[in-house]
């Protein structure tokens, strides 16, 4: 974690979130280094239809694995605005928020009308959920 410019209430966190720790595999562009955080599009889950709309993005699911971890699991007291682009998984990500979301003020989320990526979550489920 770091804070963001010269604020000290802004927290930049560099994590891979969901609803249960544990290890999952990273979908990726191979990018400078063949790095998931230096490609364009990474996600935890397999790409569909992004691959029909973003034809010259390719895809490749890593051997490594990585360390998933719950919103929760931070212990964020309160939070003003919190951002979830993940790719799809924004569902899962607010399921390891149940404690979080109750001090956060505003919920911005991310999701694909068109199944981008296999079993992504969709509007309606993530307004049911919150």
């Amino acid at each position: 974690m770091r804070t963001y410019s010269r604020s000290n209430d802004v927290f930049i966190h560099n994590l891979a979130l969901g609803s249960t720790p544990g290890l999952l595999p990273m979908y990726f562009e191979p990018g400078l280094y063949d790095s998931p955080n230096r490609s364009a599009s990474a996600s935890l889950l397999e790409p569909d239809a992004h691959l029909k709309d973003y034809s010259y993005v390719k895809f490749i699911k890593t051997e490594a694995f990585v360390n998933v971890v719950t919103l929760d699991s931070l212990f964020i007291k309160y939070c003003d605005l919190l951002v979830v682009d993940t790719q799809g998984f924004d569902l899962e990500v607010l399921k390891g928020a149940r404690s979080t979301l109750h001090n956060c003020n505003w919920i911005i989320c991310e999701y694909w009308a068109n199944n981008a990526y296999v079993n992504a979550c969709t509007l309606d489920q993530i307004q049911e959920y919150l």
